[in-house]
């Protein structure tokens, strides 16, 4: 019978560690996919990407809104009613009224921020401690502090997991049912005027109610603020990313438009009173050889 060597030890609690490059890459595209969370955590997390999209649109949009009111009110010849610029004022108003209400609808199949917040505040066993570990590590337990330096990459990742449970209101094992129902509460509070006049005057044409000009952009603009900072604390329980703002950076300098006039003047075709030797080179140029024939005879008698 063959000798073989011994197996090599293998670090207790770092089996899920694979040997080699691949077997780590394939864990990471696990973990990414969320393959270690649940099917109900899985939706969630398929549910918050929609959200954080939508949301990120709704931000735009803002951002372009707010740099053309920057623009109109630095230019005293904007300071007049002009209904191009009320229509773009209209259009997003109306747009994102639509919009930011999805997120505050609590009707059965759709997805929005409040239903999910209410999905999660209802089954905080999805998210305990144990799973919030296991979702975005791939293991259950903790590591110990390990001799090996290949090994403190794992052990500081799994530290950081700890930490951010614990910024999540979660001091404890699972997440604080409680303070997510205060989540919600405010962002209903918020959108309380929003949803008014969306359902009021938008969604149903009532007889009577609120009309645009009774709500404010500001007021829209702190609802949305809300949900940016909602969903932002979400994406770093479900998706583990962390996000300094969703309001995308423009790389085409659209504002660059306005500087110069979108109406190109027509073509001037007559003659300059006093015309220059090459305007008379340029005229001549232009006309038929039969023409510039003529004007060569007039010349010369």
């Amino acid at each position: 019978m063959t000798d073989r060597p011994p197996p090599e030890p293998r670090t207790p609690g770092a089996a899920w560690l694979a040997p080699g490059p691949t077997r780590a890459g394939e864990l990471r595209q696990q973990i990414e996919a969320g393959a270690f969370g649940s099917p109900r955590v899985q939706q969630w997390r398929t549910q918050l990407r929609r959200i954080k999209d939508d949301l990120i649109d709704v931000l735009a949009s803002r951002s372009v809104i707010e740099q053309l009111r920057t623009v109109v009110a630095a230019n005293p010849r904007l300071q007049v009613p002009n209904f191009f610029l009320e229509r773009i004022l209209r259009w997003y108003a109306t747009s994102t009224l639509v919009l930011v209400y999805r997120d505050v609808d609590k009707a059965k199949n759709t997805v929005g921020l409040r239903r999910l917040l209410d999905e999660i505040r209802r089954h905080p066993g999805e998210l305990t401690r144990v799973a919030y570990r296991q979702l975005h590590s791939g293991r259950a337990d903790v590591p110990r502090q390990p001799h090996d330096p290949a090994l403190l990459g794992e052990w500081l990742q799994a530290d950081m997991l700890e930490k951010s449970y614990n910024r999540l209101g979660a001091g404890g094992d699972r997440l604080d049912v409680a303070l997510i129902q205060t989540e919600i509460d405010e962002l209903v509070s918020a959108a309380e005027e929003v949803e008014k006049l969306r359902h009021l005057v938008y969604a149903h044409r009532a007889a009577a109610g609120p009309a645009l000009d009774t709500i404010s952009l500001g007021t829209i603009h702190a609802l949305v603020d809300v949900e940016e900072r909602l969903v932002k604390k979400y994406i770093s329980v479900l998706l583990y990313e962390s996000m300094i703002q969703l309001t995308p950076v423009d790389h085409t300098d659209w504002h660059e438009i306005l500087t110069f006039p979108w109406i190109m003047p027509e073509r001037d075709t007559s003659v300059p009173y006093a015309a220059t030797p090459a305007v008379v080179l340029k005229l001549v140029a232009a006309l038929r050889p039969d023409e510039r024939e003529l004007v060569r005879t007039a010349l010369v008698t």
